[in-house]
């Protein structure tokens, strides 16, 4: 039986939202939500129809970005103070944006459509904490081994 949202939602629907909500917050995954919607089939087995909902993508997103740019910041802090300098420099900030992306993934189960694809997982937001990078890295590549 499909709910919309002008009708009025009874007790027992109620109580299996609140536990799918529960179910979501103990497996960490508060906001990064996902609509299951069980459409009926001609033959008697149910069919499962997944909706994404376009704001919590778009949050996920977003908090994705804000992570990349701080541990863009950290790691050239890093970088600058352990010397890097060239190729190796920029290396600590790919691996770093790849080290980041894995974790997200690892936090959504695996699942990248959180982010709405791996592709966009893994390749939007690394330009954002660049120039973020090259600041903090070469101010603590002067601060330490050029003035220090």
């Amino acid at each position: 039986k499909l709910t919309f949202a002008s009708q009025p939602c009874g007790g027992r629907e109620r109580a299996i939202r609140r536990e799918a909500r529960a179910r979501e917050r103990r497996q960490g995954r508060g906001r990064m939500a996902r609509l299951s919607v069980v459409r009926p089939s001609f033959d008697d087995k149910k069919s499962v129809t997944t909706a994404f909902a376009g704001d919590k993508i778009q949050h996920n997103v977003l908090w994705a970005d804000y992570v990349r740019t701080w541990l863009a910041i950290v790691s050239g802090c890093a970088a600058g103070v352990l010397g890097y300098t060239g190729l190796w420099g920029l290396a600590v900030y790919f691996l770093t944006n790849t080290l980041v992306s894995v974790a997200l993934l690892i936090k959504a189960g695996g699942d990248a459509s959180y982010f709405a694809g791996m592709q966009n997982l893994f390749s939007a937001g690394i330009t954002g904490g660049f120039g973020s990078f090259v600041l903090f890295w070469t101010m603590a590549y002067d601060v330490v081994h050029i003035y220090g």
